[in-house]
């Protein structure tokens, strides 16, 4: 049976919580990532954000662009 550990990332890339949408979705592009946690200020966990998440309708982004940037 494969495990977590068998295809997880070992190196974790972190966002702070008043990273913008479209930075978001540039940082996800740029690492090749898919979701990352949030951390304060402080550097304690304050929840998860994932690309799923950037495409959400009661954000206002301008959905061809976050496509386009994820799709790079």
């Amino acid at each position: 049976m494969i495990k977590a550990k068998d295809i997880m990332s070992r190196k974790v890339f972190s966002v702070t919580e008043d990273m913008s949408v479209k930075e978001l979705a540039q940082f996800f592009a740029e690492k090749d990532i898919s979701g990352a946690p949030v951390l304060s200020e402080k550097g304690m966990l304050l929840g998860i954000v994932t690309q799923s998440e950037l495409i959400d309708q009661k954000k206002k982004v301008h959905i061809p662009t976050v496509i386009t940037i994820l799709d790079s």
